[in-house]
């Protein structure tokens, strides 16, 4: 979870995302970052659909000092639009701050909250290809074409 933190940290000082008005505080990203770590397939809805996490917010704190009973939480489930979901991420949304305020940025990790405008975060994350090592010789395309007759 540590490196998770680590590398949105860096991600997002190096896009300016805590620049912005209104900035992203450092809170708001930890608590992104536990609800990733724990609920990684609510967290990849509520990245489909950045509503979904008000539409939950919204629920926990309608459900708060009640046991859900299993009927109440498939009727929750249907309400919000969200399969699968635990009692558990409710209370965690119950006990953290609101992040519904800060979502697209969380979600698209750009100051520029226009969706279309918004670079593809998914790509430039997976992208672990390192850079070449310039210590290391590099064959040159000449070299490459020579050796083919």
């Amino acid at each position: 979870m540590f490196n998770h933190a680590h590398l949105l940290l860096d991600i997002g000082v190096e896009r300016g995302i805590f620049a912005t008005q209104p900035g992203l505080r450092a809170r708001q990203l930890a608590g992104w970052v536990a609800l990733t770590e724990r609920w990684p397939s609510a967290a990849a809805a509520i990245t489909s659909d950045p509503m979904l996490l008000g539409r939950l917010e919204n629920a926990a704190q309608q459900t708060a000092h009640q046991a859900l009973r299993p009927e109440q939480l498939t009727a929750i489930e249907t309400d919000v639009g969200i399969t699968g979901l635990e009692p558990s991420l409710l209370d965690y949304l119950r006990r953290s701050d609101s992040l519904m305020a800060c979502v697209r940025l969380l979600v698209s990790f750009s100051p520029d909250t226009d969706e279309e405008a918004a670079p593809d975060v998914k790509a430039s994350i997976t992208n672990t290809e390192a850079p070449p090592d310039p210590r290391k010789r590099q064959p040159s395309p000449e070299a490459d074409s020579s050796t083919i007759s």
